[in-house]
């Protein structure tokens, strides 16, 4: 039987993730420079900036973000999983857990562009709703708000306001930003503000992400929890009967 254990620090964690982040943008914005001032741009440049540009789909920052999200919902399983052996209230740690794992799934493949196409299809959406996807999207935030009124009430308030902090932070970027981009492509097109409003709608979307990993972790820290790994075989009652042995000693004993 192996026992595995390991040490968690949040803020290292949130410190660790924001230098991923910065480099990120680092390089995004090195991609916008380029872009800007070449005029003919090469196959690499454009390479390189299609990876990195935090406008796009499907590159290295959507990936990272994808991931992030995916982590995020990791958690909120775990953290439902422990308040369960509590035997406290989980199923809202558990609702919070499918939503995020949802977002991951609509970051990979871009669930939301396809309620924008079906909205503009049916209803004449511009300016602040051109990208019309804001639109259910908002509504469900506010239902889901709403629906968890009773479980913020009963929540950690130190983790209330960690939550909070971090859902505004990404709200403000994954729907507020969003909004004013969309009327700045339908008036300008892609041109420097866009680029900008982009940056900052993506670099918000993942500190808020950040920032609520750190949280969980908090709140996975409090009342002395601990957290250790097992990896026992189907025949761990014989155990001592059984013996590993490489390939080697298995093609030449």
């Amino acid at each position: 039987m192996v026992e595995i254990k390991f040490k968690v620090y949040p803020r290292k964690i949130f410190k660790g993730l924001v230098g991923i982040i910065a480099v990120l943008l680092i390089l995004n914005l090195l991609g916008m420079y380029v872009y800007l001032t070449t005029e003919n741009l090469r196959p690499f440049q454009s390479f390189f900036i299609g990876l990195f540009d935090f406008s796009h789909e499907g590159n290295i920052p959507a990936f990272f973000s994808s991931l992030l999200l995916l982590f995020v919902s990791c958690l909120l399983f775990l953290v439902s999983f422990t308040e369960k052996l509590s035997q406290r209230k989980y199923l809202g740690w558990m609702g919070l857990g499918f939503v995020f794992a949802f977002l991951a799934i609509d970051e990979s493949v871009s669930i939301h562009e396809f309620f924008t196409g079906l909205l503009k299809r049916k209803f004449s959406l511009s300016g602040y709703l051109y990208y019309a996807w804001v639109v259910p999207y908002g509504i469900g935030v506010l239902i889901l708000a709403f629906t968890y009124i009773p479980f913020f009430l009963k929540l950690d308030l130190r983790m209330f306001k960690m939550m909070m902090l971090s859902g505004l932070v990404f709200l403000f970027g994954a729907i507020g930003l969003e909004m004013i981009a969309g009327k700045a492509f339908e008036e300008n097109s892609h041109d420097l503000l866009l680029m900008i409003l982009y940056t900052i709608e993506e670099l918000l979307e993942m500190l808020g992400v950040s920032i609520f990993i750190s949280s969980l972790f908090w709140f996975l820290s409090i009342g002395n929890k601990k957290f250790s790994f097992v990896v026992i075989s189907k025949l761990a009652d014989q155990e001592d009967e059984i013996k590993s042995r490489t390939l080697h000693e298995t093609l030449f004993p």
